[in-house]
């Protein structure tokens, strides 16, 4: 599926050319695949992403009982880091696998408004800030998460063992090799 988190701003794209979807608290939900479903299924998964939704709000239940959250831990770190400026707006892809019957976080996709490349500016603004918490006027599910203390205390372990190794050979190693090879590109944009 994919969220449209400001569906009531953006439902002209949702709807358009037959997609199949369904509404959940102000959200629109494009079913991706399969293409055919009936209502029962429909009701289903829009049962499904509003009991989510108010589990990230605090309001129904353990979240770790209804999604992966481990791949939500990787998502939300994935859009942070390349500060993604579709974070919370557009783009948000989830799947249910019905082994565990939990709500998985991905594919990512669409990080071509990200790396300092918005449509937007924030003057300035964005040293020393976490991209979500800090800069993201959105109120969708990121947004939501990273002021949930416990998921951010799991967030911050996550990447401790598991990403800040990668950031460092990026940052140490590879990144400045790639920023030589595309030093023109950048200039030219």
């Amino acid at each position: 599926i994919e969220i449209d988190p400001y569906g009531y701003v953006n439902s002209k794209r949702v709807k358009k050319d037959g997609n199949l979807w369904v509404e959940a608290d102000n959200k629109y939900v494009k079913i991706i695949y399969p293409t055919q479903w009936d209502q029962g299924k429909l009701d289903e998964i829009s049962s499904d992403i509003k009991i989510v939704d108010e589990s990230i709000k605090g309001q129904h239940g353990t979240l770790d009982d209804l999604v992966d959250e481990e791949s939500f831990i990787q998502f939300f770190l994935m859009q942070e880091f390349f500060e993604n400026g579709d974070a919370d707006r557009a783009s948000q892809y989830f799947y249910k696998e019905s082994k565990n019957g939990k709500l998985t976080a991905g594919p990512i996709w669409d990080f071509d408004l990200s790396m300092g490349h918005p449509w937007f500016s924030y003057d300035g603004n964005e040293t020393n800030a976490l991209w979500i918490k800090g800069l993201i006027t959105e109120d969708g599910w990121l947004k939501k998460l990273s002021e949930n203390e416990a998921f951010m205390e799991k967030t911050f372990d996550y990447y401790k063992e598991h990403f800040s190794e990668a950031v460092r050979y990026v940052t140490d190693v590879s990144g400045l090799e790639t920023v030589i090879r595309v030093r023109s590109s950048w200039y030219m944009d």
